[in-house]
């Protein structure tokens, strides 16, 4: 009778170091990522001060040059003043005219505005340098003309914000490839490998106790979870099945479609591990359950801090749609915040029992 080969199994310490060594190694190639892969947006920025008198501004313009570093699909983006909170009080006395022009002279991209924010259509630039020309309208007759020679229709009242008076403005302007996944690609793989030693790290710590070669589960528990994962296979058939209803229907649910893949994968999860945690099949055997709910938390806030952070940086809705960039970590700590409060009541209902 042949011998039953026993399972060699990793010692806690050599698994802490795997952990250890494998989020070292993510972090540092993170690190050269931002510092080596060429990025695709490319910036310029520009602080002046305008002193209107009498209709004249001084500077009355000026210009500049934006360097785009590789050929690629760009979308402009130029800002200037306080554009999110109009106040008649505080906005300059004059309009800025922005030109774009490539090397050879051509207009590509322009616009006007006392306060701006305004995005281009995308274009294919070269590598190169590109013609920045910023000029000041200080009088009602300087923007008529304007418009004149442009063949601007101009039905609308007078401006009335020419005034004299100084301003600092601050004149930003932004390329971005709107082609360039390869770098994102790369950070989301980075991240989702560090999370995988982070939990492996976490798991290896909270079952610190349990002796070499015991179960992780009771036969109780294995069977509990095959329940929780059949409720959460048929809570993503759901999802699936509604999402392809609204598709069918023309629904737009402004949100990126990677946005809607994480709910799909988040909430299935949500639903699995909360019959896991009713039903005593969410811990391991002899796993410090405290020290599991803190990392947990800890995650959590770390996720929340940098989904506040996304808010207020406006990058949670682009152009009315939800963003992935901006709402992954927000859609991460709640479902992390949705596990410790069952949890919680896990834990009441435990105590109500005794």
């Amino acid at each position: 009778m042949e011998e039953k080969k026993e399972k060699k199994c990793l010692k806690t310490a050599t698994k802490i170091k795997i952990a250890i060594l494998g989020m070292a190694a993510t972090v540092l190639g993170f690190v050269l990522l931002i510092n080596y892969y060429p990025d695709g947006k490319f910036e310029y920025s520009r602080t002046e001060t305008i002193t209107v008198t009498d209709g004249k501004a001084d500077p009355a313009g000026f210009n500049d040059s934006l360097k785009i570093g590789r050929s690629g699909t760009y979308q402009l983006h130029v800002e200037w003043g306080d554009w999110q909170n109009y106040d008649p009080a505080t906005q300059s006395g004059f309009i800025t005219v922005f030109t774009l022009k490539n090397s050879e002279g051509l207009t590509l991209f322009e616009t006007t505005g006392e306060s701006l924010s305004a995005d281009s259509i995308d274009y294919n630039l070269a590598e190169g340098s590109y013609s920045l020309e910023f000029k000041f309208l200080c009088s009602q007759e300087e923007f008529d003309k304007y418009c004149e020679e442009h063949q601007y229709k101009n039905d609308s009242e007078p401006a009335d914000l020419f005034k004299n008076g100084s301003w600092e403005r601050r004149f930003y302007v932004f390329a971005k490839d709107n082609n360039d996944k390869l770098g994102s690609t790369i950070a989301v793989c980075l991240g989702v490998l560090f999370g995988l030693f982070l939990v492996l790290l976490i798991v290896t710590l909270g079952t610190m106790g349990r002796k070499a070669g015991a179960p992780k589960y009771d036969e109780r528990q294995i069977a509990e979870q095959g329940k929780s994962y059949k409720y959460g296979f048929f809570t993503a058939l759901i999802i699936c099945a509604m999402h392809l209803v609204f598709d069918i229907a023309g629904i737009d649910l402004h949100l990126e479609k990677s946005i809607m893949l994480l709910i799909i994968i988040e909430v299935p999860v949500a639903v699995a591990a909360t019959h896991m945690i009713l039903h005593d099949a969410y811990f391991q055997l002899n796993e410090n359950r405290k020290f599991m709910t803190i990392s947990l938390a800890i995650i959590g806030i770390c996720n929340l801090f940098f989904a506040i952070k996304e808010i207020a940086d406006g990058k949670f809705i682009v152009d009315g749609v939800v963003t992935f960039h901006g709402a992954c970590n927000l859609i991460a700590a709640l479902m992390l915040f949705y596990v410790i409060a069952i949890l919680g009541i896990k834990a009441y209902l435990d105590k109500k029992e005794e």
